[in-house]
Parts: C-alpha cells; structure tokens; sequence
C-alpha cells in the first residue's frame, strides 16, 4: 500500500562490510570480485553457492559475511546453479558445460553433456533425476545424477531459456515462441502456449498458478500469471526493458529483478513495487529461503541480501532482545490529525493482519498482511483522505487478537 512506511527493526550483523541501504532495505555483501554473477541457490540461511562469467564460483556457510572464491574447473560463464542437498549441487553454463558437486561445494567436477550448445537452465528433482535446457531446442535429462544423459523428445530448433518442475511428473519448458509441458517427467511434451517472443523465466508454486516474464511485441517485459497451469496468461505488470528473473514464497509474496530494478509483490501480482532502484546495474538474480531472507546477485560482483523480505524503510534494530510475546500499543498521538503511529511486537515469524474500520464496522485500510519475523514494528497511517471521527484498528497473529480505538480530528 502506497499510504503508508514500515519502519522496522531487526537484529542485524555487526560485520563491517555489510553496508545498509536505509532507503530500500538490501544489505550489500563483499563478493571479492567484479565479474558479472548469473545466478545463486541457497540450501538454508546459511549455505549458499553463485556462479557466474569466466567460471567464477562463490560459496558462503555462512549467510554471505563471508564470501570465498572456488575453482570451478572451467572458464566458461555459468549461468544457473541448484543446491539439491546439503551435499549435491549442479550449475550449467556456456559450450555444454555441467559441473557437479558432491561435497556441499567445496570441489567441483565436469560432467560429460555430449552437446557444445550454451546451457541456460537446471532443475533437479532429486539427487539423481535432473534437466538441463538451452540453446537450439537442447533439453536433456538425466536419472543417474549426470553420469549419462539423453537428449528430450522436444520438436524445436527455438532457444529454450528456463525449465521448472512442481512434481515429479509436472513440469514446464520456455523460451523462444513456446511453452511446453510435460505430464510424465520428460517422456513426452506439448505446447501448452504459444506465440510468445520469448519467455525468459518461468516460476510456478503448483500445477495450475505460475508466473513468467514475456517480452512482447514491443520488447518490453511484462510479468503474466497462469492460473490454469500454463494455458492463458493474463497480464500482469510490464517491469523494463531487460528483465532477469522471478521467485515466488508462496501464493502471495514474490520478487523480480532486471536492469536498474528489484520487484516485491504482496497479493500474487497484482501488484507491483520497486525496493530500490540501487545502482545502474543488471540484476540477474533472486533467491528467498524464507519471506524474509533473501539474496540479489548481478553484474560487477553485486552481491545484494536483505532480512525483511526486501520491505524499504528498514532501520537498524536499536533493541537487544527479541519481544516475547505478541503486544499492539496504542497510537501516537491519539487525537491526531492526518498522520499517527501504530507499533506492535511479535515473538516469533508470523502471519500478521493489521486492519482499520470505521464506527460502522466498514474495513477503511489495511496496513499490513503478510509474513513477518520476530521484531518490533512501526507503522504510519496517513488518514489524509479519511473525515475526521472515530476509528478502530485491529492486529491479528497467531492466536493473538486485539482491537484499539483512535480519533481523527482535522
């Protein structure tokens, strides 16, 4: 909502090469390199790898304060990694190239993909039975963890730029004109919508709600949403000129970044807006472990992480303890005129309802309505556009229900 700012207050690191973007909520992380990063996957909040030009390759333990450069056995750019486990990793990349890990990223070997066409894409069901799609129509797949791979019944000579599976049956291939699915794990494929420029990434949470970035006829990028598997797409938002990449949390909350620009939505699209507009640079990348934690990677070594989901107007946490238990505290000031404050606390990460109604009981803003963590929140109603009289605001979470009354005057 566009009337109102979080101000929000979190525990964070005391690692001086973190540097805090007051204005956008992203905490920029030493990558020790300029090179242009592709792409980025995390096991947990801790463990996490990024690949990128001329073989480069990252890995932390430690949630990004530290980030240690690899020998990844190439010098082709990678352009996509999956952790599968604690232990497994395969990233994907120029010339054919499939490295693979089998010791939490340490070390890393090459893999025989018996094609030189650029690999754009890798989606891993398990350990052993994994996909790699890219250029000229390639999509192979494998069942014994990339020791053999065959290539797809796929009839296209397109450029196929990302693959994603919801099941191991379910699954979808875009690119260039096309999208294909699959019903029976990549035995077979069909068209499940066409006509497309080009379709430059793909993320569903399910079988039936998926979003995707097309570039249409003019070449701008527009996020579109499905909601019955991939058949129609409704548009949604057009983001910019060169976008990169989306990921979805859940039905509600998800992020997309390319050129010069971070997305977060909070009701599955429909709405859209910026978390900063931070550097003149191409964003690649975005990775969330949970609705909070998350990850941006892109050009010159960019290494972008935040906390609160990426929600601007983050400030450094000023207490020492974490609330123990759920309180909403009266307004400041109450009477007010135009603009009051609203805090409250939560003990754990929670899905948290902040609502206001008037005297009738008729549902006047809603100011918050998503997942937070544990902390302690500020948040400004402006009520500019509201008459002067009696209001009440209600906050649910978990099991905690309270209602406080406040009075505008004007």
């Amino acid at each position: 909502m566009e009337n109102f700012k979080y101000l929000i207050f979190f525990l964070l690191s005391t690692s001086t090469n973190n540097i805090l973007s007051q204005s956008t909520g992203w905490i920029e992380q030493q990558s020790g390199t300029n090179q242009y990063l592709r792409s980025c996957s995390f096991i947990d909040s801790n463990l996490g790898i990024i690949v990128g030009a001329n073989g480069t390759l990252l890995r932390t333990t430690d949630g990004g304060e530290i980030w240690s450069l690899l020998d990844s056995g190439t010098d082709e750019t990678l352009l996509e990694v999956q952790l599968v486990s604690n232990a497994i990793g395969y990233t994907v990349g120029a010339n054919g190239t499939i490295i693979k890990t089998i010791n939490t990223g340490l070390t890393w070997f090459e893999l025989s993909s018996n094609t030189n066409q650029q690999l754009n894409a890798v989606f891993f069901q398990n350990e052993n039975v994994g996909f790699v799609c890219g250029k000229n129509g390639t999509l192979l797949k494998t069942t014994n963890g990339g020791v053999n791979w065959s290539s797809s019944n796929l009839d296209t000579l397109w450029n196929l730029n990302k693959i994603f599976f919801i099941s191991p049956n379910i699954g979808w291939v875009g690119g260039v004109k096309n999208l294909y699915q699959t019903i029976n794990c990549g035995l077979t494929w069909e068209i499940k919508s066409t006509g497309w420029n080009e379709i430059t990434d793909l993320c569903f949470i399910d079988s039936i709600v998926g979003w995707g970035f097309f570039y249409d006829d003019t070449q701008w990028s527009v996020i579109r949403k499905t909601n019955n598997g991939g058949v129609d797409w409704g548009f949604q938002f057009i983001a910019q000129w060169y976008s990169e990449d989306l990921f979805f949390i859940n039905e509600r909350i998800g992020w997309a970044v390319g050129r010069e620009f971070i997305y977060r939505t909070e009701n599955g699209g429909q709405d859209w807006n910026a978390t900063g507009f931070l550097y003149y640079d191409l964003f690649s990348d975005v990775y969330f472990v949970d609705s909070s934690i998350g990850w941006v990677v892109g050009d010159y070594g960019r290494i972008l992480k935040t906390i609160n989901g990426g929600v601007t107007f983050i400030e450094e946490n000023n207490f020492k303890e974490i609330p123990n238990e759920y309180s909403l505290n009266q307004n400041y000031p109450n009477p007010f005129n135009l603009n009051t404050n609203i805090s409250f606390s939560i003990p754990h990460s929670s899905f948290v309802q902040i609502k206001i109604y008037d005297v009738a009981g008729g549902l006047v803003d809603e100011l918050v309505n998503e997942e937070r963590p544990a902390g302690v929140y500020n948040i400004e109603w402006d009520a500019n556009h509201n008459p002067t009289g009696i209001y009440f605001y209600q906050m649910k979470a978990g099991n905690f229900n309270e209602t406080k009354k406040m009075l505008l005057l004007k």
